[in-house]
């Protein structure tokens, strides 16, 4: 299961990076929404979510109206 971690930094913005990862990665894009961030993980192939910038609480597939795929 591929799980991108979603998370806020204290600026306000979004960042992704691996769930397989020991730390948060904040060197990528930053993201202004939850749902850009969510949106940007599906395009980068990742199935599942995790973290505070997304709308749940645990592992959960990201939403079919995130993927454009499907």
């Amino acid at each position: 299961m591929k799980t991108a971690r979603i998370f806020e930094e204290p600026t306000g913005k979004y960042h992704i990076c691996d769930d397989g990862l020991d730390y948060l990665d904040a060197r990528g894009h930053a993201h202004d929404t939850k749902a850009d961030a969510m949106r940007a993980a599906a395009r980068d192939g990742y199935i599942h979510a995790i973290g505070s910038g997304t709308y749940w609480d645990g592992i959960k597939r990201i939403p079919k109206k995130y993927r454009e795929e499907e």
